[in-house]
């Protein structure tokens, strides 16, 4: 078994424990959202989240998984977890602070590897494997931060979509006449909207 492999089983096998110990020793006093929950149903949410989290993370020095697999595996955990309600409405900077959190376990389980292990390591190795860590959770935040992005946008979007629906209601007086009350500023995105929205109601009744 590659040296590696060897990493990698040691940390497959610390999974739950790494997500346990993340949990206990979260600030919950200076947290919010999600992470402040006292909710059992989130509180078991978010723990398999970051179980989930582990068992993917860690296959990063699984020699037998591809990066095109490593990076499938991922980007399915990232487009599911931040687009969840209770992620949506936490701060960033603490989701980021979790990550962190996350990526300090990992270099101090390098060193508890290094330590127990009956095997020598080289320097250069274990520079190499706390870079890797590094580098891959600069990769996972950025595209946890994109798609969360992405997907709040898409939410804004339809919401102001709803907005403009709302404020240019169509009142039928008859059947030829009907009312279009109109209240606030009207920039170009909004008028277009109302004309939009007006031609369709009118279209419907």
């Amino acid at each position: 078994m590659g040296q590696n492999n060897q990493l990698y089983h040691f940390l497959l096998e610390r999974t739950r424990l790494l997500t346990e110990q993340w949990y206990e020793a979260l600030d919950k006093d200076n947290s919010s959202g999600v992470y402040a929950s006292d909710d059992p149903e989130v509180v078991e949410m978010v723990k398999n989240q970051n179980y989930e989290f582990h068992l993917r993370f860690c296959r990063v020095f699984d020699e037998s998984c591809s990066k095109d697999e490593f990076l499938s595996a991922f980007n399915k955990w990232i487009h599911e977890t931040s687009r969840e309600e209770e992620h949506q409405h936490t701060p960033t900077h603490l989701i980021l602070r979790e990550f962190f959190n996350n990526q300090e376990q990992y270099l101090d389980y390098i060193q508890e590897f290094v330590k127990t292990s009956k095997e020598t390591y080289s320097q250069e190795t274990i520079n190499g494997w706390n870079r890797k860590i590094i580098e891959t959770f600069n990769r996972v935040i950025l595209a946890f931060s994109k798609e969360s992005y992405k997907y709040a946008e898409e939410r804004l979007a339809a919401q102001k979509d709803m907005i403009h629906e709302l404020s240019s209601p169509i009142i039928s007086l008859s059947e030829e006449l009907a009312l279009l009350p109109l209240v606030g500023d009207i920039d170009t995105d909004r008028a277009q909207k109302v004309m939009e929205n007006t031609l369709q109601q009118c279209s419907d009744q």
